[in-house]
């Protein structure tokens, strides 16, 4: 589910987003999916996932159920029922396709088994078929994996092989440029963000079994801003990926074969890039000082570079500006990306592995004093108030709502202990500080906009 959704909002999965995928609810954020069907007639076949993120966006669905992982055929096979039908209409449409046989073949089987041959060649088949009969200069493929998978089939992405996965984008209308300055500046661009964001190509090369330097490495998030761009619609508003320079190419009423005009070109989408971020985190700093201006200092400066190039006279003919604007731009976004990550992507496990021994902690010296003494009244109670407060972690909404499910425990606890000991001014009081202390606080990211706690 969070890989899903992080295609298609450009935002970073979280802790809480690795429990959605058993439980898939309607993405409340901005994302491409509605951008698609505002000007597209949006079509999916295969995993429902699709359909419980985007249900509103999403104007015809032929969607199986994704769990089952010993059934390496079905889903697939009634996409294909399908897919040659809807892609042969006659109207402007976004087709999503979601295969799930070699996913469900890498969980059951391994990456190495014969079954694993049998749907990769399948997967092969119909991506030839679409390309031979189906696509032409007014058409875009996108074939992508939204991730690898481990020697044991797994993919929770702790190894290169469960990160990594395969984008081809296709079409007959050329989507990138020959020149030889525009396909250096490529390089320079990819090889600065493999530099930020700490891509090990040698490593990756060697795990992989594949020379990784021929190809530019490409973070998912980045293909959001990408697809807005071949597709002609806005980016999403809480996107962090940056474009793709490789197929910033003018459409062909603009000369494209002019270098030039490509670079100017690649100006204008980055500079829209740049500011659609810009506008995100300063909306953002309003809840979060760690993205007020001050602490992005360093990562502003790219951006007011970038704006100062431009701003020189003549710019607009000075190959050397534009190229040191897009650079200047695109250090902006991969440094604030690597920002975004290590506060919202990267857990602190050892704090993690503390509070999970506390809690086994309180969980024992619970139990002793249970069971040293004679079980009352009061005690089933007080277990029964722990175990209500216990089973609510299994809920993501509980998880997120934690604080205000803790305090209505505590809060039924202490009606119980008014009404049975026929006590006024002790069981009202803790109420009363019940209360008060839950209208101060910090509010977690997930709580935004309903949280008013003051801070």
């Amino acid at each position: 589910m969070q890989r899903v959704k992080g295609l298609m909002t450009g935002s970073l999965p979280t802790f809480i987003d690795a429990g959605s995928n058993f439980a898939s609810s309607a993405v409340g954020e901005d994302h491409l999916v509605y951008h698609f069907n505002r000007a597209f007639h949006v079509t999916l076949l295969g995993d429902d996932t699709w359909v419980h993120l985007f249900p509103d966006s999403i104007d015809t669905a032929y969607a199986s159920d994704s769990f089952k992982m010993f059934d390496l055929h079905t889903v697939d096979n009634r996409i294909l029922d399908k897919l040659w039908t809807e892609v042969a209409q006659p109207r402007k449409q976004v087709l999503l396709a979601h295969f799930l046989g070699v996913d469900h073949c890498g969980h059951t089987y391994g990456p190495d088994h014969p079954n694993m041959a049998d749907k990769l060649a399948q997967m092969n088949t119909v991506i030839e078929r679409l390309v031979d009969q189906f696509i032409d200069d007014s058409t875009l493929l996108v074939v992508m994996g939204d991730h690898g998978m481990s020697v044991e089939g797994d993919h929770g992405g702790e190894s290169v092989e469960e990160l990594m996965s395969t984008l081809f984008l296709y079409s007959k209308r050329p989507l990138t440029s020959t020149d030889t300055s525009l396909r250096d500046l490529y390089h320079r661009i990819h090889a600065a963000r493999q530099r930020v964001l700490g891509y090990d190509v040698r490593d990756i090369s060697d795990r992989l079994q594949y020379d990784a330097s021929r190809y530019p490495i490409v973070s998912q998030i980045h293909l959001v801003p990408s697809l807005a761009y071949l597709m002609g619609v806005p980016i999403p508003f809480g996107n962090l990926g940056a474009i793709l320079p490789d197929v910033l190419n003018p459409p062909v009423t603009q000369q494209q074969s002019d270098p030039l005009l490509t670079l100017q070109h690649m100006v204008l989408q980055y500079r829209k890039n740049a500011v659609q971020v810009h506008t995100y985190l300063t909306r953002y700093a309003a809840y979060d000082a760690a993205f007020a201006p001050h602490a992005l200092q360093d990562k502003l400066a790219y951006l007011w570079a970038a704006e100062a190039a431009l701003l020189r006279p003549g710019a607009a003919q000075d190959r050397a500006l534009l190229e040191q604007a897009v650079l200047d731009y695109d250090a902006f976004l991969i440094h604030t990306l690597q920002y975004c990550e290590a506060i919202w992507a990267q857990f602190d496990v050892t704090s993690m592995v503390l509070g999970i021994a506390v809690l086994a902690c309180g969980v024992l010296i619970s139990l002793w004093f249970l069971f040293s003494s004679s079980i009352t009244y009061d005690t089933l109670w007080l277990v029964a108030g722990l175990l209500v407060q216990a089973l609510t972690l299994g809920s993501n909404s509980f998880v997120v709502w934690e604080d205000q499910g803790t305090r209505f425990v505590a809060a039924t606890l202490c009606v119980v202990w008014l009404v049975q000991d026929h006590a006024w001014i002790l069981p009202l009081a803790v109420l009363a500080w019940i209360r008060l202390t839950g209208s101060t606080g910090l509010c977690r990211e997930e709580q935004f906009p309903y949280c008013d706690a003051i801070q």
